[in-house]
């Protein structure tokens, strides 16, 4: 008399052939993650990335500086193609956490294919349909009396103005052709 014990298990994700560092992060963390609301927010959970040193631009805000190299040094790769701005260095295209499926930022011992980065790649896929209909609708807001330190407001003469930031969108997918 004897017994069989068969263990099956499937082994980690983890890529032997790469010695890239960094950190990856999909739709189900993103969603669950106290972060701003594009993808930059996201890029400070990476190890070696910080704060840019208050390099600031109307359209862009904050860049982060990666591994010790300054924040016009990153490569920015939506869906593989460089959205990097060739003239400055910083990122060209602006993505809504609510559209991006994964978010990659490689921090150091990245391919060479990413040879112009000397700071990090920031590297994002966005969602795409499926042959299955699906949707959602999302809404934020942020105002300056949700921060817990009052801040003084600008006053333009008599009138007391403050900042109201809204964040409203509609997600749609589906086939318009079945496995395109």
């Amino acid at each position: 008399f004897s017994d069989e014990l068969i263990v099956t298990s499937e082994s980690p994700v983890i890529d032997v052939t790469t010695p890239a560092i960094g950190t990856n992060l999909d739709a189900r963390s993103l969603e669950g993650l106290p972060t701003g609301r594009d993808f930059k927010s996201v890029t400070y959970l990476a190890t070696g990335a910080v704060d840019g040193g208050g390099l600031v631009d109307d359209a862009i805000g904050n860049a982060p500086s990666i591994m010790g190299a300054s924040a016009l040094e990153n490569r920015y790769v939506v869906d593989e193609l460089d959205t990097t701005d060739p003239a400055y260095g910083l990122v060209g295209s602006i993505v809504p956490l609510n559209f991006i499926e994964e978010v990659q930022v490689k921090t150091g011992g990245y391919e060479a294919e990413y040879g112009g980065a000397l700071g990090g790649v920031i590297n994002m896929i966005t969602k795409s349909g499926s042959n299955q209909f699906h949707g959602g609708v999302f809404g934020y807001l942020s105002d300056d009396n949700m921060w817990s330190d009052a801040l003084i407001p600008e006053t333009r003469g008599d009138v007391k103005t403050t900042k109201s930031d809204w964040d409203l969108g509609v997600t749609l997918g589906g086939k318009i052709i079945a496995d395109k």
